[in-house]
Protein backbone atom coordinates (compact mmCIF):
# COMPACT_ATOMS: atom_id res chain seq x y z
CA UNK A 1 0.00 0.00 0.00
CA UNK A 2 0.90 3.53 -0.90
CA UNK A 3 4.62 2.14 -1.60
CA UNK A 4 6.90 4.03 -4.43
CA UNK A 5 8.53 3.20 -7.06
CA UNK A 6 10.59 4.61 -10.02
CA UNK A 7 9.25 4.99 -13.85
CA UNK A 8 12.20 5.16 -16.05
CA UNK A 9 11.20 7.32 -18.77
CA UNK A 10 12.21 9.35 -22.16
CA UNK A 11 11.42 12.59 -20.34
CA UNK A 12 13.48 11.60 -16.91
CA UNK A 13 12.96 9.61 -14.12
CA UNK A 14 9.77 10.11 -12.21
CA UNK A 15 8.67 8.63 -9.02
CA UNK A 16 4.89 7.25 -8.06
CA UNK A 17 3.16 6.18 -5.59
CA UNK A 18 0.28 4.29 -6.05
CA UNK A 19 -2.62 3.69 -3.03
CA UNK A 20 -1.75 0.06 -4.06
CA UNK A 21 0.63 -1.99 -6.22
CA UNK A 22 0.93 -5.57 -7.27
CA UNK A 23 4.65 -7.19 -7.81
CA UNK A 24 3.77 -10.84 -9.46
CA UNK A 25 6.35 -13.55 -8.61
CA UNK A 26 7.56 -13.77 -11.87
CA UNK A 27 8.48 -10.26 -11.74
CA UNK A 28 12.19 -10.02 -12.48
CA UNK A 29 12.47 -7.23 -9.89
CA UNK A 30 11.51 -9.14 -6.62
CA UNK A 31 9.98 -6.82 -3.86
CA UNK A 32 11.66 -7.87 -0.42
CA UNK A 33 10.35 -7.70 2.97
CA UNK A 34 12.32 -4.87 3.98
CA UNK A 35 11.81 -2.86 1.25
CA UNK A 36 10.50 0.91 2.05
CA UNK A 37 10.57 1.72 -2.20
CA UNK A 38 10.14 -1.03 -4.87
CA UNK A 39 13.10 -1.05 -7.02
CA UNK A 40 11.10 -2.19 -10.17
CA UNK A 41 8.06 -1.38 -11.85
CA UNK A 42 4.73 -2.42 -10.78
CA UNK A 43 3.07 -5.16 -12.47
CA UNK A 44 -0.82 -3.25 -11.67
CA UNK A 45 -1.30 -0.09 -9.91
CA UNK A 46 -4.50 0.94 -8.30
CA UNK A 47 -5.95 4.48 -7.76
CA UNK A 48 -8.51 6.04 -6.28
CA UNK A 49 -9.52 9.18 -8.14
CA UNK A 50 -9.28 11.79 -6.32
CA UNK A 51 -12.35 14.36 -6.88
CA UNK A 52 -11.10 17.14 -3.80
CA UNK A 53 -9.25 18.84 -6.89
CA UNK A 54 -9.87 18.89 -10.50
CA UNK A 55 -5.66 18.57 -10.50
CA UNK A 56 -5.71 15.37 -8.68
CA UNK A 57 -8.08 13.91 -11.65
CA UNK A 58 -6.08 14.69 -14.34
CA UNK A 59 -2.93 13.24 -12.35
CA UNK A 60 -4.43 10.14 -12.21
CA UNK A 61 -6.61 9.60 -14.89
CA UNK A 62 -4.28 11.67 -17.59
CA UNK A 63 -0.70 12.13 -16.24
CA UNK A 64 -0.25 8.91 -14.35
CA UNK A 65 -1.79 6.47 -17.01
CA UNK A 66 0.34 7.51 -19.84
CA UNK A 67 3.33 7.24 -17.22
CA UNK A 68 2.98 4.14 -15.90
CA UNK A 69 1.80 2.79 -20.00
CA UNK A 70 5.74 4.09 -20.89
CA UNK A 71 6.63 2.45 -17.77
CA UNK A 72 5.41 -1.07 -18.33
CA UNK A 73 2.84 -1.38 -15.87
CA UNK A 74 1.04 -3.98 -17.28
CA UNK A 75 -2.49 -3.54 -16.00
CA UNK A 76 -4.07 -0.28 -14.44
CA UNK A 77 -7.05 0.05 -12.54
CA UNK A 78 -9.36 3.89 -11.21
CA UNK A 79 -11.68 3.47 -8.76
CA UNK A 80 -14.89 5.89 -8.23
CA UNK A 81 -17.96 5.50 -6.23
CA UNK A 82 -19.30 6.99 -10.03
CA UNK A 83 -18.91 3.82 -12.29
CA UNK A 84 -18.67 6.65 -15.20
CA UNK A 85 -15.15 7.64 -13.46
CA UNK A 86 -13.66 3.98 -13.26
CA UNK A 87 -11.50 2.73 -15.53
CA UNK A 88 -9.47 -0.43 -16.18
CA UNK A 89 -6.87 -0.94 -18.65
CA UNK A 90 -4.07 -3.28 -19.81
CA UNK A 91 -0.94 -2.68 -21.26
CA UNK A 92 -0.32 -4.00 -25.38
CA UNK A 93 2.67 -5.18 -26.66
CA UNK A 94 2.98 -1.60 -28.24
CA UNK A 95 3.28 -0.25 -25.20
CA UNK A 96 -0.59 1.30 -25.07
CA UNK A 97 -3.41 1.12 -22.83
CA UNK A 98 -6.48 -0.56 -23.80
CA UNK A 99 -9.66 -1.07 -21.60
CA UNK A 100 -10.04 -4.18 -20.34
CA UNK A 101 -13.80 -5.38 -21.91
CA UNK A 102 -15.73 -7.03 -19.43
CA UNK A 103 -17.00 -10.08 -19.97
CA UNK A 104 -21.10 -10.73 -18.34
CA UNK A 105 -20.28 -7.69 -16.59
CA UNK A 106 -16.95 -9.64 -15.22
CA UNK A 107 -13.65 -7.56 -15.05
CA UNK A 108 -10.86 -10.49 -15.42
CA UNK A 109 -7.48 -9.60 -14.76
CA UNK A 110 -4.90 -10.70 -16.69
CA UNK A 111 -1.86 -9.99 -14.72
CA UNK A 112 -3.19 -11.81 -11.56
CA UNK A 113 -5.32 -14.78 -13.13
CA UNK A 114 -8.66 -15.70 -10.97
CA UNK A 115 -8.76 -11.87 -9.74
CA UNK A 116 -12.06 -11.14 -11.11
CA UNK A 117 -14.83 -9.01 -9.69
CA UNK A 118 -18.21 -7.43 -10.85
CA UNK A 119 -18.57 -3.77 -11.84
CA UNK A 120 -21.65 -3.60 -9.96
CA UNK A 121 -20.28 -5.06 -6.72
CA UNK A 122 -17.74 -2.07 -6.91
CA UNK A 123 -20.46 0.15 -6.21
CA UNK A 124 -23.18 -2.27 -4.47
CA UNK A 125 -19.97 -3.80 -1.94
CA UNK A 126 -21.65 -6.94 -0.80
CA UNK A 127 -20.18 -8.46 2.53
CA UNK A 128 -17.18 -10.77 2.56
CA UNK A 129 -19.90 -13.43 3.35
CA UNK A 130 -22.00 -12.83 0.15
CA UNK A 131 -18.51 -12.92 -1.34
CA UNK A 132 -16.94 -16.24 -0.56
CA UNK A 133 -20.18 -17.75 -0.98
CA UNK A 134 -20.38 -16.29 -4.72
CA UNK A 135 -18.36 -18.20 -7.79
CA UNK A 136 -17.11 -14.47 -8.93
CA UNK A 137 -14.99 -14.60 -5.68
CA UNK A 138 -15.38 -18.07 -3.95
CA UNK A 139 -11.62 -19.09 -5.19
CA UNK A 140 -9.56 -16.28 -3.06
CA UNK A 141 -12.19 -14.40 -1.08
CA UNK A 142 -11.52 -15.55 2.33
CA UNK A 143 -10.26 -18.59 1.20
CA UNK A 144 -8.95 -19.73 5.45
CA UNK A 145 -12.70 -18.67 6.48
CA UNK A 146 -14.09 -20.98 3.73
CA UNK A 147 -11.57 -23.81 3.99
CA UNK A 148 -12.29 -24.12 8.17
CA UNK A 149 -15.91 -23.69 7.20
CA UNK A 150 -15.39 -27.28 4.63
CA UNK A 151 -13.94 -28.84 7.28
CA UNK A 152 -15.83 -27.79 10.01
CA UNK A 153 -19.41 -29.54 7.75
CA UNK A 154 -16.99 -32.24 7.14
CA UNK A 155 -16.46 -33.04 10.55
CA UNK A 156 -20.36 -32.96 11.01
CA UNK A 157 -20.85 -34.93 8.73
CA UNK A 158 -18.26 -37.82 10.05
CA UNK A 159 -19.77 -36.81 13.40
CA UNK A 160 -23.46 -37.50 12.12
CA UNK A 161 -22.39 -40.29 10.25
CA UNK A 162 -20.27 -41.88 13.44
CA UNK A 163 -23.54 -41.44 15.33
CA UNK A 164 -25.53 -43.22 12.85
CA UNK A 165 -23.53 -46.01 13.09
CA UNK A 166 -23.28 -46.01 17.13
CA UNK A 167 -27.01 -46.24 16.73
CA UNK A 168 -27.45 -48.61 14.00
CA UNK A 169 -25.13 -50.85 16.47
CA UNK A 170 -26.97 -50.61 19.35
CA UNK A 171 -30.18 -51.18 18.01
CA UNK A 172 -28.29 -54.53 16.58
CA UNK A 173 -26.97 -55.78 19.74
CA UNK A 174 -30.56 -54.76 21.14
CA UNK A 175 -32.11 -57.16 18.26
CA UNK A 176 -29.84 -59.68 19.39
CA UNK A 177 -30.63 -59.16 23.23
CA UNK A 178 -34.01 -59.69 22.58
CA UNK A 179 -33.77 -62.85 20.70
CA UNK A 180 -31.62 -64.58 23.01
CA UNK A 181 -33.91 -63.43 25.61
CA UNK A 182 -36.80 -65.11 23.60
CA UNK A 183 -34.60 -68.04 22.93
CA UNK A 184 -34.25 -68.24 27.04
CA UNK A 185 -37.39 -67.89 27.66
CA UNK A 186 -39.03 -70.15 25.20
CA UNK A 187 -36.16 -72.87 26.05
CA UNK A 188 -37.24 -72.25 30.05
CA UNK A 189 -40.76 -72.80 29.10
CA UNK A 190 -39.64 -75.86 27.18
CA UNK A 191 -38.17 -77.28 30.15
CA UNK A 192 -41.03 -76.34 32.04
CA UNK A 193 -43.58 -78.31 30.01
CA UNK A 194 -41.02 -81.34 29.99
CA UNK A 195 -41.12 -81.21 33.57
CA UNK A 196 -44.72 -81.31 34.23
CA UNK A 197 -45.04 -83.76 31.67
CA UNK A 198 -42.38 -86.14 33.50
CA UNK A 199 -44.17 -85.24 37.02
CA UNK A 200 -47.66 -86.16 35.43
CA UNK A 201 -46.30 -89.70 33.96
CA UNK A 202 -44.01 -91.13 36.83
CA UNK A 203 -43.32 -94.11 34.88
CA UNK A 204 -41.27 -92.37 32.45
Amino acid sequence: LEMGFRLPLPTGTVIRKPDFGVVCNDNPQPLLYFDASYHGVFDLCVEALSERKPAGIVRDAVTKKAEYAAGGVREYIILHREPERQAFYTLTTAGLYVPIVPEDGVIRSRVLPGLQFRLDDLIAQPSPEAMRRDPVYAAFVLPGWREAEERAEAEARHAEAEAQRAEAETQARLVIEQRLAQEIHARREAEEALARLRAERPDH
